[in-house]
Formats: C-alpha cells, structure tokens, sequence
C-alpha cells in the first residue's frame, strides 16, 4: 500500500463495490473529521452525502465500472475542523475503490496570495501608468503656453519686421533664416505635444487617432495605407490609451525598419469583449522570435510589457523578405481604473 500513499501526509481510503467504507487511515480520519470505528462499514453517502450533489459519486461508481482513474480537487467542509482543499486520486484496487486525499489547503492559499499579489502589481503599475500620462499632459501644455506660443509670437514679430523696406540683403538673409529656424522650431515643438498627449484620442477616440497618424504617416512617407475598423461602442480610456501607444510604436518601427514598404495594413475592432489592433507591412521582415529573445529589443518588449499590463496579448509574426504583422488584443475594458487603483 505504501507504493500509492505516504500514510503520514495522505488521506486513504478502501470502498466496496456498493461504496462502503472498508478501510480510512488516521489522515483520512482528521479530513472527514470522524473515527474509522465511525465509517467503517457505513455508506459513503451516510458520512459525505454531499458526493452525491457534487457529482462525485457516479464518478467513482464509473471508475469501479470501467477502471479509469480521475483526479480533482474540492473543498470539504465540517463543523469540528477548519474547511481544507483536497486533491482526490480516485482508482480501482482490486474489487474495490481507492480513494488518496492530499490536503492542498496551503498550496491554494499560497496560490490565492500569488493571485493577489499579481492584481496588485498590475493595479499599481496601471496607477503608474495613469500618473505618468497624467504627467505627460502637463508637459504637453507647459510646451504650449510657455515655449510654442512666445515662439509663434516672436514668428509674428518677425513677420512684421520682415515687412518693413530694407535695402540690406543681407539682413534680409538673416531675417529670411531667423524665419525659417522659428518655423522649424514650432513645428518641432507641436509634434513634441503630440508625443507627449493626444487631445484627439481623449476628445474623439482611438479610431480618429489612427485615421489622423496614417495620414500624416502617408505623407511623411509616400507608403499606401489601409484602415479597416468594426466596432460598435469605444473602449474604456486606459485601453484606449494602451492601443494608442502601441500603435505609435509600430509606426515608428516601420518608418524606421520597414524600408521600401509599399503599403500598411491596419485593422481595429472591437468583438465579444475583445479589442483587437493589427498593423501589417509589406516590408522587408526580420526574424521575429530572435529579435523577441533579444533583450535588448526595447521596442518590442516594450509593447509586449505595455500589453500584458492591460491584461492582454502582443504578438508579432515577420520572416525575412515577407513583412510583418503585429498583433495586440485587449480586454474591452479594463480589470480596474487607474483612478481605482489609487484608492487601493
């Protein structure tokens, strides 16, 4: 018997072919929570009458029939013993039934801790997260009330001062690059703000987003796009937000990698409680899995961290000389808000 059962940490038990006690160990004992003098000879039904509701019962009538043994786990409550989780082997010895209970209670609970904990780190770093979009908005303003706005006044001074008659060419040179630098500087300072927080995405949603940066990504480089979008309400913010900055990524991976890419594919929709974005090239690929190997990778890691702490999936499918895909599904909306994270 010793070959089935550590009699010091398991559970055994013996039952007849009507499902009689014929035999319980002291461990068994302590997890029903009755003496053997108790349950030998008695139906299982008359000390656990909860087997039959759980199902367990014809289960174990299968398992004389047919032989085939079945694992599960379960809590078994009682009045004289704290509530345990228990593991059940069930198999056939012989005529009769053999039943080895393993008590899991502190493998659960760690478990439950772990799952726990895991909540925890995902509601802090989406905190973290909040606090640094939050952040990035500030700044975002800062660089418009403070840097673009007196740089787009000086532009207009300067326009005004171009204006007056000069016959000093070369001032007017000078005047003429003074200009030009000031254009450039605002442009730069624009596109600076719209690194740091997109008005559109909280004003107008993710689709507009992407409609306004393969626009724009068209014209910066001459590549064909294609957008197809279904979905019939918007996601909640902060999934919004994690689609968002993915995406970005992924053009920016594709001006940067992807060269003499014709086209770029992007698909958005939003299913049964599933977000799904899907950006496809037709360029040049790479090996993908090494490159996800890579540690040093930030782009791609980085989206795939950015996904998982959404409570979702990044993949990224590419070969050499056939392009790539990236694909990222996210949870409708989100376990919890940042803001709710906080108050935890």
């Amino acid at each position: 018997m010793s070959a089935f059962v550590n009699s010091s940490t398991e559970g055994f038990v013996l039952l007849d072919e009507n499902l009689d006690y014929m035999f319980i160990n002291p461990v068994a004992e302590r997890m029903i929570g009755v003496s053997r003098e108790a349950v030998v000879g008695k139906n299982i039904l008359d000390i656990m009458p909860d087997v039959k509701e759980s199902g367990r019962y014809d289960k174990y009538l299968k398992v004389l029939k047919t032989g085939e043994p079945f694992h599960i786990e379960y809590m078994v409550s009682h009045t004289k013993f704290r509530d345990i989780h228990v593991g059940l082997k069930a198999f056939k010895a012989g005529d009769w039934l053999g039943l080895i209970a393993t008590d899991i209670t502190e493998r659960k609970r760690m478990e439950e801790a772990l799952r726990k904990s895991e909540q925890t780190i995902r509601q802090l770093a989406k905190a973290s997260a909040y606090a640094h979009e939050e952040e990035r908005q500030r700044i975002s303003l800062e660089v418009h009330d403070r840097i673009s706005q007196t740089l787009t006044a000086a532009f207009h001074q300067m326009q005004a001062l171009q204006a007056i008659p000069s016959e000093d060419t070369g001032a007017q040179r000078i005047l003429q690059r003074a200009l030009d630098l000031l254009q450039e500087s605002i442009r730069e300072s624009r596109s600076i703000m719209e690194d740091l927080y997109s008005p559109v995405l909280s004003d107008f949603g993710i689709v507009a987003v992407i409609d306004e940066e393969l626009r724009r990504f068209r014209e910066e480089t001459g590549c064909g796009t294609k957008f197809d979008k279904r979905f019939a309400a918007r996601p909640t913010p902060d999934v919004e937000l994690t689609a968002y900055r993915i995406f970005r990524e992924v053009l920016a991976n594709i001006k940067r990698h992807a060269i003499g890419a014709s086209e770029v594919k992007v698909s958005f929709s939003c299913e049964a409680g599933v977000v799904s974005l899907q950006v496809k090239d037709n360029g040049p690929g790479f090996d993908a899995e090494a490159a996800m190997q890579n540690k040093r990778v930030g782009g791609l890691k980085g989206m795939q961290r950015r996904a998982e702490l959404g409570g979702g999936t990044f993949e990224v499918a590419s070969t050499p000389e056939q392009g790539t895909t990236v694909t990222v599904r996210l949870p409708y909306a989100s376990e919890t808000s940042a803001p709710d994270a906080e108050k935890e």
